[in-house]
């Protein structure tokens, strides 16, 4: 039904409950074939709303003439409330089933995403490390267990112990950068203790990430152990 047109197209473009005593001489004709089909005569309508917003219109019709009274419409009106109720509880069940099913499939898709992203990061040859902002660390690769010696489990929200105070001031020079201006660095050489004491060369690249909202979250840190190249590039130099 169009609204505006008819009995309850009139009432939802309203929005004001309305009684037609004589449906044939008070309403347009353009449901008149549709009311003599099922012998109706008189009727009220009330609007369904909830909250301002329109959910519908509830009738009451007979097929005899009927004067209706204000509480008539009052009755119609307390159960059109009864209906809306339901309308908004149903609609409120199908946007939560709905959102539970968007949330399962963004759960899923970002599970996946998450192990295709782990999977890289433990597939890298280079030791990996994820700080936060604090500077303690998220994550660690089997790669970064294997060259320095702690496992992820001595590390995980703690700062690790492997920068050598000679390397201090330049190290913290890039820290800062990273940090609070999101400049990335590549190839910065520099030396790092393993969790034996050895001391190993080292080729550092750093970017800073990003949480969802966009705000800073912490460092993904590469770090190559260029040891075996520095000892062949010292013996060429000495030869």
């Amino acid at each position: 039904i169009p609204v505006g047109a008819g009995h309850g197209g009139k009432v939802a473009a309203t929005g004001e409950r309305c009684s037609l005593e004589d449906y044939f001489q008070e309403a347009e004709s353009l449901f008149h074939d549709v009311m003599a089909g099922e012998g109706l005569i008189s009727g009220i309508a009330v609007p369904i709303t909830m909250d301002a917003n329109n959910l519908g219109v509830l009738y009451v019709y007979n097929r005899t003439k009927t004067s209706f009274a204000e509480a008539d419409l009052d009755t119609l009106s307390l159960l059109g409330n009864l209906a809306a109720m339901e309308i908004s509880r149903k609609h409120a069940k199908t946007r939560l089933r709905d959102s539970e099913l968007q949330y399962r499939e963004l759960y899923q898709d970002t599970k996946q995403g998450e192990q295709l992203y782990r999977s890289l990061l433990n597939s890298s040859a280079d030791a990996i490390v994820i700080y936060d902002m604090d500077g303690n660390a998220r994550y660690v690769n089997p790669s970064f267990t294997r060259i320095f010696g702690w496992t992820g489990e001595e590390l995980l929200g703690k700062r690790i112990p492997f920068m050598p105070e000679s390397e201090r001031e330049a190290s913290m020079a890039i820290i800062r950068m990273l940090i609070h201006e999101g400049s990335p660095c590549s190839g910065f050489e520099t030396k790092r203790y393993t969790r034996d004491g050895r001391i190993l060369d080292v080729s550092i690249s750093a970017s800073r990430y990003h949480d969802h909202e966009g705000n800073p979250a912490g460092m993904l840190v590469v770090i190559a152990d260029i040891t075996h190249r520095k000892q062949v590039e010292e013996a060429l130099r000495k030869s």
